[in-house]
């Protein structure tokens, strides 16, 4: 009995450590003691909480101000951050795994105009798709952006 009670808790733990996506950025993180490091410059936020369908999906994340920069690959709860020039941005999500009927990637965009001196708060959620799950995106009061953050874990460097 001991033997198929200890089968049944790895295979478990093997099951959940399966679904889970890594989160990882490749542009560097500003310190996350301070609201923003350089006035001169905005904060962007990217945030994926927890959440049950969806949340093994791999998404890809990339901001389009002076040209593509792959920011990195967010997992279910955890989040990306960067500092940038202000201007106008294109956040470009993408889930790595296709959609079964048309073997497309899915992709997400959100149009954000940043100000210097500014946070921003942008919430990735999975939607449920026909075959797949889409990455959708909205910005979040300040209020709202920082209630998250506290319960996520910032992206591996």
């Amino acid at each position: 009995m001991k033997r198929i009670a200890a089968l049944v808790s790895i295979l478990a733990l093997a099951a959940t450590t399966a679904c889970r996506t890594r989160s990882y950025q490749r542009i560097p993180m500003p310190n996350q003691e301070i609201e923003i490091s350089d006035l001169s410059r905005a904060r962007i936020y990217l945030m994926r909480p927890k959440q049950v369908y969806g949340e093994s999906a791999s998404v890809h994340v990339w901001e389009a101000h002076t040209g593509d920069v792959h920011v990195g690959e967010i997992g279910a709860g955890a989040y990306l951050c960067w500092e940038r020039l202000p201007g106008r941005s294109l956040l470009h999500a993408e889930n790595r795994q296709p959609d079964r009927a048309t073997e497309h990637i899915v992709e997400g965009v959100m149009s954000l105009e940043a100000e210097a001196g500014h946070a921003y708060y942008v919430k990735l959620h999975m939607a449920s798709g026909q075959q797949t799950f889409k990455p959708t995106m909205e910005l979040l009061s300040m209020y709202e952006g920082r209630k998250m953050l506290d319960r996520l874990k910032p992206a591996k460097l």
